[in-house]
């Protein structure tokens, strides 16, 4: 009769969740990619040399994620993430610049294309408040760089035309840390959106990609099974 009271004790608990259940679950989301790098926008003359540097630091990013929670609060979640559309542009102009006992007349223009992805992975803290799970999760980035560089140029020397041109890939790959926090709510059972914010530190090589850490704000949406 006791056996029979505490299984029935049981069953009764994981009916209402007193008992987490383990459960998988993807996501898929698209958000905005901001970084903070060395490549800085700045303007400087000397003599007839004028050399200026823009930078674009905002770009996009696109986000897909595969978790396991293994209970109410612990999960572990791994992520591929794709971050485009970062750009610098620099520019070396010529009014009558005098080097080397030649004078140079023209520009120089240099654009840099940057992206890069990550692959991710990291424990994830959940507490529930009321019909939301706030989250935090620490863990690391495996994350690749690539700068295309493309160079173009045209003008005088002494007074002769002069043009070039060129393109050259830089690329780096390293290991380091990343943490996140977010909020998710589900819908239904199965269905639910969540909006989370990753900060990956310190990636690139500053003598060729440029050094930079990234912050991702992203919107996704989940299916839980």
């Amino acid at each position: 009769m006791k056996r029979a009271v505490l299984i029935a004790g049981i069953l009764a608990a994981a009916s209402t969740g007193s008992f987490a259940q383990t459960s998988t679950y993807i996501a898929a989301g698209f958000g905005t990619a901001k970084v903070s790098s060395d490549i800085a926008t700045y303007s400087q003359t000397s003599g007839g040399l004028t050399f200026t540097q823009s930078a674009d630091t905002n770009g996009t990013a696109f986000g897909l994620l595969l978790g396991r929670n293994f209970n109410s609060q612990w999960s572990l979640e791994g992520g591929y993430l794709n971050i485009r559309s970062l750009s610098a542009t620099t520019s070396l102009v010529a009014t009558n610049a005098v080097v080397g006992g030649n004078t140079y007349n023209g520009s120089i223009n240099a654009r840099q294309d940057i992206s890069g992805y990550a692959l991710t992975l990291a424990p994830r803290f959940t507490h529930r408040i009321g019909s939301v799970d706030l989250f935090a999760k620490a863990g690391l980035a495996h994350v690749k760089v690539e700068n295309e560089v493309i160079l173009t140029g045209s003008g005088t020397v002494n007074g002769s035309a002069v043009a070039a041109s060129g393109r050259q890939t830089f690329s780096d790959r390293s290991t380091v840390p990343m943490v996140g926090i977010g909020a998710q709510f589900l819908a239904t059972t199965n269905v639910g959106i969540r909006g989370d914010y990753t900060y990956i530190s310190k990636v690139g090589d500053r003598a060729t990609t440029g050094e930079s850490s990234i912050k991702v704000l992203m919107i996704s949406g989940v299916y839980q099974f």
